[in-house]
């Protein structure tokens, strides 16, 4: 039971203080630290040293350590890697989540559902906190575009989408449980994301207390009296919510105002730049290149000349991040995951009209959304290890009757 508790501890805890202080040394202190890498590291090593006994999962990490090394060499032989640390650090960042979740697979007889489900809450109400309280003590990052800061939290975007599961998993057990508790972390973790300020953030909150208002309609389990008053304080919470997020965009925020626009729309939308200067990169790979992909470094290099750039730049869709660096042979096993899960949300509401597959599909459904339209998705480290949790949530969902029941 340990071993469940100091992952638990490291996943949850731990890393966001990591985090504040990585932030710190490098929004602050103006330095840079590999304490964030270590500890990823770290955990990476104790999640798989304790994992893969189980064949299953020593299976998957084979497949994935062969695909990845077997690409790994096509770049190298083509010169496509010069720096071997960030070699090294793409490889822990993308089996990093995959790693913590073949751990709870390993010990599923002493992680419940349900309590991952909280640890989960408890890990989005932190974040939250303590963001709002770095932004309030004038610790923070200013978003590069737009209103919004996101306290000593380096990647603002990542740990946007990271709270949008979150809410979503908190929606979910208030129309289980309709109590006060659960609706004032409803009530923090959205607040959140309307500090960060990204667009998708505010979009989230306001469709989340919408989905709330409206899951009655879609959902044959019957809601409770209490959830019913609760309703009714969330439609007049929702209507200032709504005009806070018309007033930020159309007076404080010029990106996202003009973002919007319909000629903006029209032409491709935000991040219509970044999309064509892929098209133009990957109109010189070699076939090969399509399927082995041509490595973060290299793709992110070619795209930062072609838009004229002096540093690396990604393309954030996180669909030409990954088949461009992966290529279809690895990026696809990639991006699989989430959109299996998707489907499988999507049939088990559309078979038992339940609250549970009525806020997995619309979580799992954001997080995809996010992810191919202003990434950040799959590609985040921190976002990707809360969705592949949910999934162990979906796995062992039996574990959840418990709650309305108590």
């Amino acid at each position: 039971m340990w071993k469940v508790k100091v992952v638990y501890f490291s996943v949850f805890i731990l890393s966001i203080f990591v985090d504040l202080y990585n932030g710190y040394v490098q929004l602050i202190r103006h330095d840079s630290t590999a304490i964030g890498a270590v500890f990823k590291l770290c955990v990476l090593a104790f999640c798989l040293y304790y994992s893969l006994s189980k064949l299953r999962i020593l299976k998957f990490f084979l497949l994935f350590t062969f695909l990845y090394f077997l690409s790994a060499s096509y770049w190298m032989f083509n010169g496509y890697v010069s720096n071997y640390t960030d070699f090294l650090s793409t490889l822990t960042r993308t089996l990093y989540p995959y790693a913590i979740l073949g751990f709870f697979l390993a010990n599923r007889k002493k992680v419940s559902a349900n309590t991952l489900s909280n640890w989960i809450l408890l890990y989005s109400v932190i974040c939250s906190v303590s963001m709002h309280i770095c932004n309030y003590l004038g610790y923070y990052k200013m978003r590069d575009y737009g209103y919004g800061a996101h306290g000593l939290f380096i990647a603002g975007n990542d740990l946007s989408v990271s709270l949008i599961i979150g809410v979503c998993l908190a929606s979910y057990l208030f129309t289980l449980k309709s109590t006060w508790k659960n609706f004032l972390i409803i009530l923090i973790i959205s607040s959140a994301l309307m500090t960060i300020g990204t667009s998708a953030g505010i979009i989230a909150v306001v469709l989340n207390f919408i989905f709330i208002m409206v899951q009655p309609m879609f959902v044959k389990q019957k809601v409770n009296r209490f959830y019913r008053r609760f309703r009714i304080i969330i439609l007049v919470s929702c209507l200032p919510m709504c005009y806070f997020s018309v007033d930020r965009i159309m007076n404080y925020d010029d990106y996202a105002r003009n973002k919007y626009q319909i000629s903006r729309l029209a032409s491709g939308g935000a991040r219509d730049v970044l999309e064509n200067a892929f098209d133009k990169v990957s109109k010189d790979f070699k076939y090969t290149d399509y399927v082995f992909g041509i490595g973060t470094e290299e793709l992110y290099n070619r795209i930062g000349k072609s838009m004229s750039l002096y540093e690396e730049r990604g393309v954030e869709l996180d669909q030409y991040d990954i088949l461009g660096a992966f290529g279809l042979l690895l990026g696809s096993l990639l991006m699989a995951v989430p959109l299996i899960y998707l489907k499988r949300f999507v049939f088990y509401f559309k078979n038992k009209r339940t609250s549970f597959g009525f806020w997995g599909s619309i979580a799992t459904g954001m997080f995809v959304i996010h992810g191919f339209v202003a990434g950040h998705a799959f590609t985040s480290i921190q976002a990707l290890t809360i969705m592949l949790l949910l999934f162990y949530i979906y796995k062992f969902k039996e574990d959840l009757n418990s709650i309305s029941n108590s």
